[in-house]
């Protein structure tokens, strides 16, 4: 007998509680690349306290695994997702891009979109029906709870927690139908419940060509969906409240999903049509594109854009990337063997609906506007195919090709960053019944061995070595996303005993508030691997203000994959904040600046234990004298001494600047008079031409301690701008930088508003 969608669903284990003493001791593996020396000596103290304080915790959450279907499901959706108060585009809301369809015009994207109804119409019935075969792990059967939610439900903003409009079998026979920022209704099925054919759906579709030309663009509220859920919530209440409202509301929130036909591209200069893509399924380019024809609260949203770019948007709190890329791969499929249209003179079915927007409401869609554009403004993506290999050639070498992907992640944060940062990985945990994820932590020390191994300047480390090296960061991976999606990740049970302890009004362990807990929970890089059978791949924001969203699709022999990141604000009142506009590659560096930044491991830069690379260094360059400068709020005069550091100045010398501990910005004039922004870090030596206009502060931390290397004696006389323009080295300087065209030193640099 053929096993369909919930006939072994009683059969899947419960969620288990991992014990105390196997989360201590992976949380301090997985913080270890993180932390330096002292702080980890200090977790680990932290971290036995926890097991003492956390054993009631235990005990109650095993209670609750006993009672609970899932002890980890409801406050999942609560936590994580319904009480989530930022917006949901880019952030929660992920865009899944379709590979390119072979329409050009108008009447083909109607036709395409007629067939992707019927095709998600034909999958609905698959999901009523009972007939998906079950997802499989190897030969594990998966929960398949997470289907039944994906078609049907939507999001309602409210006060505090948002609430969910659930799908009944019964109901759903329409879907809602946005175009120029109008929404329609469009039953597709008829008085005796039968689907609607394709053809059907797409001369209803019809009636949208006579609104092309037209300007039938009422005051959208679209774009509403897309603003703070603690500002959208009252905005809702307010609109939803009126009598006239009714409909649209309800042609909205009781559809299957939400059909978006779109009828322009947001343009960017330098930008491929793909990428441009994955910003119209992410977000809809800003509310003078796309994104007031969306309504980001809608469980589904299938997006058809002009010229053959189409795609998905989901709210994510009821379901996973993969639900949506197995529906994304039957509909697709499904549109490959449609058949062509006839257009035939029936009455289109397809109604307007529309809204009545109060005077004092007006403000508040005009400011929601400016904030969500604003939002959009300030997030940068790339869509990229990698066409070196792909799955067969990680098969044919037995490797791991996520792990090839995730490793390689490491590497190429580490050479960017000169440091590592907490890695999230989704890890499914839909072995269990009603499982979700667990987060793989990509950050090991292997992988950041193998990260500094691989981002040497003088390849001290072998070939040999590096593939060594290598492996074992492949097996890391391996095993904690072994660990992970058997119940055995770290995340889940803290956040369990955190909530356990809330609920029931005991104090949280002192670990919830340590260094090494806040740090393991910045992730930096947020990934996941999302696996469809078509061309596709999906999108994301990042989880941080200063971290990348990663999201792959490995293929046969490619992989598409999605890098996201932010662009940060032009706010000059606080100098010790980033300021970071874009990333800049060190060619770019060197050429416009001629500044030299080396990197060498922290363990290596003590004087006991010099990498042989840094003493060869200094013997090169003749720096026969050095002494230490620390930087903090302790020293004499600090307020003064920053003014001094921070105003623009030159040196007849160059200086050098080798990082012990801490951090700061060296910011310096590029070519073209530009300031650009240089983040250092331990392990940072920079070297600055005698004769360039810069300035330093510390950042945010206000600590840095730095060995300061001269060539004979030590000279630190700062001659400000623009007493500086005339001096002879920097005619020097100036002649040498325009004849100065190639660089071989490698760093990671910010450019900030001038």
């Amino acid at each position: 007998m053929i096993s369909t969608q919930t006939s072994q669903q009683s059969d899947l284990p419960k969620l288990p509680v991992p014990t105390l003493a196997e989360t201590s001791q992976k949380y301090l593996k997985t913080v270890a690349p993180l932390l330096n020396n002292d702080e980890f000596n200090e977790t680990k103290k932290i971290v036995e306290q926890f097991q003492h304080e956390s054993k009631p915790l235990q005990d109650l959450l095993l209670k609750r695994a006993q009672t609970e279907e899932n002890w980890l499901s409801q406050w999942w959706l609560d936590k994580t997702y319904l009480e989530w108060r930022l917006n949901l585009p880019i952030i929660y809301n992920p865009g899944l891009i379709f590979p390119r369809q072979s329409y050009r015009d108008f009447d083909g994207q109607l036709q395409f979109a007629a067939n992707f109804t019927h095709g998600i119409l034909r999958y609905r019935e698959l999901i009523d029906n009972d007939k998906l075969p079950i997802d499989r792990f190897g030969s594990d059967p998966l929960c398949m709870d997470q289907y039944k939610k994906i078609i049907g439900t939507c999001r309602i903003p409210a006060k505090d927690i948002d609430q969910l409009h659930l799908y009944k079998k019964s109901g759903h026979r329409h879907i809602a139908v946005f175009y120029r920022n109008n929404v329609y209704r469009l039953p597709v099925y008829d008085s005796q419940g039968n689907k609607l054919t394709a053809d059907a759906i797409y001369n209803h579709l019809k009636k949208l060509e006579n609104l092309k030309e037209t300007n039938d663009n009422q005051q959208s509220i679209g774009h509403l969906t897309a603003d703070e859920r603690q500002l959208w919530a009252p905005i809702y209440k307010q609109l939803s409240s009126i009598p006239e409202n009714k409909d649209l509301f309800d042609t909205i929130n009781d559809s299957l999903f939400v059909l978006c036909i779109d009828d322009q591209y947001q343009t960017l200069n330098k930008t491929d049509n793909q990428t441009l893509a994955g910003y119209n399924c992410l977000h809809g380019g800003g509310t003078k594109y796309n994104t007031a024809n969306r309504w980001f609260d809608k469980t589904l949203q299938v997006i058809v854009g002009p010229d053959g770019y189409s795609g998905l948007n989901y709210e994510h709190s009821l379901a996973e990337g993969g639900m949506m890329t197995a529906l994304a791969d039957y509909t697709l499929d499904y549109c490959k063997s449609a058949q062509s249209f006839t257009q035939t003179n029936q009455e289109s079915l397809l109604k307007k609906c529309n809204i009545v927007i109060p005077k004092q409401v007006e403000q508040s869609i005009r400011e929601s506007e400016k904030r969500v554009n604003k939002l959009i403004e300030n997030c940068d993506l790339i869509v990229h195919k990698y066409t070196g290999y792909g799955k067969e050639f990680a098969k044919e070498n037995k490797l791991s090709i996520d792990g090839i992907i995730q490793v390689g992640l490491q590497v190429a944060y580490f050479r960017m960053h000169k440091k590592c940062g907490a890695t999230y990985e989704s890890g499914s945990l839909r072995r269990y019944h009603l499982g979700r994820t667990e987060t793989i932590r990509s950050c090991t020390l292997e992988a950041l061995k193998f990260a500094f191994a691989m981002s040497e300047q003088h390849h001290e480390t072998s070939n040999a070595a590096k593939y060594h090296l290598f492996l074992n960061a492949l097996q890391a991976q391996r095993q904690y996303t072994t660990d992970a999606i058997n119940a055995k990740g770290i995340d889940r049970h803290l956040l369990g005993l955190k909530l356990i302890a809330t609920e029931n009004n005991i104090p949280k362990p002192a670990l919830y508030d340590h260094v090494s807990y806040k740090r393991a929970m910045h992730f930096i890089l947020s990934t996941s691997q999302v696996g469809a059978k078509h061309d596709c791949v999906m999108a994301y924001g990042p989880a941080v203000d200063d971290g990348y969203g990663c999201c792959y699709n490995p293929r046969n022999d490619s992989i598409n994959y999605m890098v996201q990141c932010w662009y940060m604000d032009d706010r000059k009142e606080d100098p010790q904040d980033d300021h970071l506009l874009e990333e800049l590659d060190t060619t770019t560096l060197c050429n416009r600046t001629g500044v030299e930044v080396w990197y060498f491991h922290p363990d290596q830069i003590r004087p006991d234990n010099e990498s042989p690379s840094l003493i060869k260094l200094k013997k090169d360059r003749g720096y026969t004298y050095e002494d230490e400068i620390k930087v903090d709020p302790s020293m004499e005069n600090y307020e003064a001494k920053l003014k001094t550091f921070f105003s623009e100045h030159l040196h007849s010398d160059e200086e050098i600047r080798l990082i012990l501990e801490g951090s700061g910005f060296f910011d310096v004039r590029d070519r073209e008079d530009k300031w650009m922004r240089i983040h250092v870090f331990a392990g940072d030596l920079i070297i600055l031409p005698a004769g360039m206009y810069h300035r330093f502060i510390p950042d945010k931390h206000n600590f840095i301690r730095a060995r300061r290397l001269f060539v004979g004696e030590p000279i630190w006389t700062p001659i400000n701008r623009p007493d500086g323009d005339q001096h002879p080295c920097r005619k020097v300087y100036v002649e040498h930088l325009h004849h100065n065209d190639k660089n071989d030193i490698e760093k990671h640099v910010l450019e900030p508003i001038s």
